[in-house]
């Protein structure tokens, strides 16, 4: 890993939510699925109710984030990563924020 960037996580596990986990206005933050006819992947971090299946790169070896399995910069100089648990059957994750 590149020594210039920082990762913050707590390492606690997140469940993988559901849209029909979501509350009605976190529904309405993601007006482009039609929650009728598919689910959806999501997750709570810091306040904010993210997408799985929106705007996440999954990164693959080599990369300067080792032992995480997706990205999705907010700048060009920071971001947030996910890493699934593979004990739980991939229903949780860690997620962490990387900053250079």
């Amino acid at each position: 890993m590149d020594d210039s960037i920082t990762i913050i996580t707590n390492n606690v596990p997140r469940p993988i939510l559901s849209g029909y986990e979501l509350t009605d206005s976190e529904r309405a933050e993601f007006n482009y699925i039609d929650f009728t006819t598919t689910d959806g992947s999501f997750f709570r971090y810091k306040g904010e109710v993210y997408d799985l299946d929106d705007g996440f790169e999954y990164v693959g070896t080599p990369t300067n984030f080792p032992n995480w399995h997706g990205i999705q910069p907010d700048s060009f100089f920071s971001g947030i990563l996910i890493r699934y648990i593979h004990d739980n059957n991939y229903e949780e994750i860690v997620v962490g924020r990387y900053y250079v």
